[in-house]
This record gives C-alpha cells, structure tokens and sequence, in this order.
C-alpha cells in the first residue's frame, strides 16, 4: 500500500500537464482517481486536489468551497469527483476540479476567468 501512496506521489511531481496555456506540475487523469478511490489509496491525489482547488479559488479570488452559502466539505468534493470521473473516464481530474468549481459557483468562476 504504501508503493502504491509513493509511486502515486511520485507521478504527481515528475508528470507536466498544461491547464488553460500555463505549464503545471502533476498530472491525474479521471482513470488513476477511480482505482485509487477504490483501492482507498487516494490520500496523495485527494490532497493533490484540494490544494489545486484552492489554488484556483485563491487565484481567481472566487468561493468555491460553498453552494449557496453552504458549505462543501472534502468528502463531498471526492464524491463529487468520484461521480465526475465515473461519467467522464478520459477526462483529466483538473477538468473536473475545473467543473466543479464552475458548478458549486453557478458559472461564476468560468466568467471571472473570461473576463465577464
């Protein structure tokens, strides 16, 4: 179990993945989130994500922890994800942090990228 942890840490610093033409670190794709959920090895890409979210949501200065004014804790956000990637296998989980925060934001987070 704790290979699988490592060598999932491992693949999240030394991959290069591109997100809206800047260059980021890690790469997750929506196939190593679900057999990771399932073998609850997830520890590494949970932290991945949430960090990723919050980044996003500190650099677009928009709330994306909450839905209507209610808050969304970690363990929605992975089944949140769990849902996301189960509907969308080749996807990458950055498009799905990306939906996810366009969707708790109801389109605020897309305009406030755009410019709108």
């Amino acid at each position: 179990m704790m290979k699988k942890t490592l060598t999932a840490g491992f693949f999240l610093w030394c991959c290069v993945a591109q997100a809206q033409g800047i260059w980021i670190e890690g790469r997750l794709d929506c196939g190593m989130w679900l057999d990771a959920r399932s073998e609850k090895i997830a520890m590494t890409y949970e932290h991945f994500l949430v960090g990723m979210t919050n980044g996003l949501a500190i650099g677009r200065e928009v709330d994306v922890w909450r839905r209507k004014g209610m808050p969304i804790s970690q363990e929605q956000f992975f089944f949140w994800m769990d849902g996301y990637c189960k509907n969308k296998p080749l996807n990458s989980a950055l498009e799905g942090v990306l939906d996810f925060a366009n969707e708790t934001t109801e389109g605020v987070f897309n305009r406030k990228v755009s410019g709108k």
